[in-house]
Parts: C-alpha cells; sequence; structure tokens
C-alpha cells in the first residue's frame, strides 16, 4: 500500500544520520511543504546546494552539449548526463550529483548509479569553489573517479584532476577557458 500522508515537519538540524535508502525515500516523499532546490547526502546529513543561477546555468549547459555531441547515444556505453546522482564507493552514507558526468549505464541498476559507472564529474562553481576543490575532490578521489573537473565561472578556468592514487588525486591542472580539455580514455576533447 502506498501511504500518501503527508510526513510531519522535520526540524532542518534533524536533516542527519541517513542512510543513502533513507534519502532517496526522502527525496521521493519530501517532509517539507514546497521542498525545492537541489539537494546532496554527505556523511549522512542533507545538505542544500546553491542555487544554479546565470552564468553558471550557461557553462553547465555547454559542458554537457559539448560531451553530448561527442558522445551522443554512448561510445563504449559511455554517455553524457546532466545532475545524475551517484553513490560513492567506500562511503555508504554519501551520494553526489556532479553538474555533468560522463557515465556508464550498467546493465542492472537500482535507483542511483553507483561510482563505479562514472568516468568524469564536473563541478561548476561560482560560490562553491572551496566545496569544490577540497571536500567534492576528495570524495570523487576516494571513490577513484578517473577525472574529475570544476569550471570556476569567476577565474574563467577549469581545475582538471586526475589519476587517483589512494584517494588523492595526484595532479591539479588549471587550464583557461577555451582551451582544449582532453577526455579521459582518448574519447576527444572539448573547450568550455
Amino acid at each position: 500500500m502506498n501511504d500518501l500522508t503527508p510526513r510531519a515537519f522535520i526540524a532542518e538540524e534533524e536533516f542527519i544520520g541517513f542512510s543513502v535508502e533513507e534519502f532517496l525515500d526522502l527525496c521521493e516523499h519530501p517532509p517539507l511543504n514546497g521542498w525545492q532546490g537541489k539537494i546532496e547526502l554527505v556523511e549522512g546529513e542533507i545538505v542544500r546546494m546553491s542555487p544554479a543561477a546565470w552564468p553558471h546555468s550557461e557553462v553547465q549547459r555547454r559542458i554537457f552539449r559539448a560531451l553530448d555531441r561527442i558522445l551522443g547515444d554512448g561510445i563504449d556505453g559511455w554517455i553524457a548526463g546532466q545532475e545524475v546522482s551517484f553513490t560513492l564507493l567506500g562511503r555508504d552514507r554519501t551520494m553526489r550529483q556532479p553538474d555533468v558526468s560522463i557515465f556508464r549505464i550498467p546493465a542492472e541498476h537500482g535507483r542511483v548509479f553507483d561510482s563505479d559507472s562514472l568516468l568524469l564529474a564536473v563541478e561548476v562553481a561560482d560560490s562553491t569553489l572551496r566545496q569544490d576543490l577540497t571536500e567534492k575532490r576528495d570524495d570523487y578521489a576516494g571513490a577513484g573517479i578517473a577525472q574529475y573537473w570544476v569550471a570556476d565561472v569567476n577565474a574563467r578556468e577549469t581545475h582538471i584532476f586526475h589519476t587517483p592514487v589512494n584517494g588523492v588525486y595526484s595532479a591539479n591542472e588549471p587550464v583557461p577557458f577555451g582551451s582544449a580539455l582532453a577526455l579521459p580514455l582518448g574519447l576527444g576533447s572539448i573547450t568550455i
């Protein structure tokens, strides 16, 4: 039986201690009237993300369109996506939703994808640069994601992190907007 009864109000400070499954249930049946905006689960805590305004939305759109032009319906099973949710391997209480990604749809999957299907995670930063260059970078490196990009809309450069070893990326190479960015696995390159 499907319970359509409105959930009781949950105070914001009570948004901690959730598993991925509990988080997904809350997303399907929000406990707050008018719950809007992007959220992620970080170490069991529901974290509100900054709203995407211009130029964040424009840069995100350009990156996705460039990747989609190259990958189309899939190259070797890899496709481009926007705001797709991934649970992070080794982090059973964390689920990230990169702005743009290259990932593979596994033959069998549940409600969200595991990070083992994620090849490239891209975050677009305007007001979130510090978090994207530290916490999120560490999460993606710890999950073994081959490449992680942070497109800094204010400095007009993209930080390229790659080759994670023992949960740490071995390189951070800032590249100015307008320069070619090589995709992992020789899938091509794009320009932001």
